[in-house]
């Protein structure tokens, strides 16, 4: 059996829990973040793949994150909402998905929706 190749990038969640994703193999990242490499952005994927499949929403519109690579540890790290990093099904889907076996998962701010952050939901 072929073990096939971990990737990172971005992922979105639609309401019926299907992935929006944006990926590459986890040795052809890009734009590093630190130790971290990294892959595409949400914004510029978002407005060309909402053009194209008729979706009207801003890209914050659905649950979002990333998966990352880092070259020193040899880790991966799956970053997203608090609510997406607690829903164990989601995270399987994921990181099956991202054909990950071992990951570490962080929530970041910057994936709460703007209304949350606003109303300072994410502070406490």
């Amino acid at each position: 059996m072929q073990l096939k190749t971990p990737l990172i990038g971005i992922f979105w969640i639609k309401e019926n829990g299907s992935l929006i994703m944006d990926v590459c193999p986890y040795d052809k990242g890009e734009d590093p973040i630190g130790d971290w490499v990294n892959h595409s952005g949400h914004y510029p994927f978002w407005e060309e793949y909402s053009k194209k499949h008729g979706l009207p929403y801003d890209y914050v519109h659905y649950p979002r994150g990333r998966v990352v690579y880092n070259n020193k540890t040899g880790k991966f790290k799956i970053m997203s909402s608090k609510k997406v990093i607690k829903d164990k099904k989601i995270m399987e889907k994921i990181a099956n998905a991202f054909n990950l076996k071992k990951y570490i998962i962080a929530s970041d701010k910057h994936y709460e929706k703007a209304y949350e952050l606003e109303e300072g939901v994410n502070d406490q």
